[in-house]
């Protein structure tokens, strides 16, 4: 009785803790949704329910990429812009302001598990496909995608549920002079490419 009793009480902490979990994606995902309500540009067209939770969801997958070392490099909230652009067809003064407000909004962490799983539960396989390709094009924002950031886009690949295949097509997709080989994640040694690139 007392492993049931040890059993049932880390159920429940575990129970207790994907529940708060999913209460903070759910707090910050109404609160960017209700600031791009308010700001939204009057000449672009309001999102349906669907297409906005899954426009957050992404944006906010995007916003942990940009964060992957550390800090927000301009070219990558650039890549972030046009990610969305690409992948939800909005405006330039609409991608600028996502971007702004989920890099605001997902400021203090996120649960990637849960966005991937929330991500892959929504979307189809080409779309996601598609969207593995976004994540490498944000990765390499500042010049470059690192081997740590590589490996980390090759870990949200297989929450997405792609194959290494799709992996692969999604890295080659990267120019050559924008991906590191090296075991060591530090630009130092690195020639970065050109801001203008």
């Amino acid at each position: 009785s007392r492993l049931g009793e040890a059993l049932a009480s880390g159920l429940g902490r575990q129970v207790g803790k994907l529940k708060s979990r999913h209460e903070e994606k759910r707090r910050w995902e109404q609160s960017l949704q209700s600031r791009l309500a308010v700001h939204w540009p009057a000449s672009e067209d309001w999102p349906d329910e669907e297409e906005l939770h899954r426009l957050c969801t992404g944006a906010a997958i995007l916003a942990y990429v940009v964060r992957l070392d550390g800090s927000i490099d301009p070219g990558e909230r650039r890549a972030l812009d046009h990610a969305l652009i690409g992948q939800w067809g909005l405006s330039e003064s609409a991608a600028r302001l996502a971007t702004e407000l989920v890099l605001d909004e997902t400021a203090g962490g996120l649960d990637l598990h849960l966005l991937l799983r929330e991500f892959q539960r929504v979307t189809t396989e080409e779309e996601r496909t598609r969207f593995l390709a976004a994540v490498f094009a944000v990765a390499a924002g500042d010049g470059l995608a690192s081997y740590d950031e590589i490996e980390e886009v090759r870990r949200i690949g297989r929450g997405l549920l792609l194959s290494h295949q799709h992996f692969i097509a999604a890295k080659l997709s990267l120019p050559g002079d924008r991906k590191s080989t090296r075991l060591n994640s530090s630009h130092t040694d690195i020639s970065r490419m050109p801001s203008s690139a």
